[in-house]
């Protein structure tokens, strides 16, 4: 069997979820931890990590959040 690591295991929870949603909506990494249970602190550096690697883009601000690219 496959042994993946945590980071890799919320990566992918968070992009099935956002891959659910409409094109161009955004979703922030608290709605995802909620939906999921998902420690925020690891998830957030998930999330910093794929925008980084250009997997995601983010809006920053109140309104702000993650969509795929």
């Amino acid at each position: 069997m496959l042994k993946i690591s945590r980071k890799i295991e919320y990566s992918l929870i968070a992009l099935k979820y956002m891959s659910s949603k409409h094109p161009g909506e955004l979703t922030s990494t608290k709605e995802i931890c909620d939906k999921h249970d998902l420690p925020f602190n690891v998830a957030t550096k998930v999330m910093q990590l794929m925008t980084h690697h250009r997997i995601l883009a983010s809006t920053h601000g109140v309104a702000g959040g993650y969509q795929i690219f």
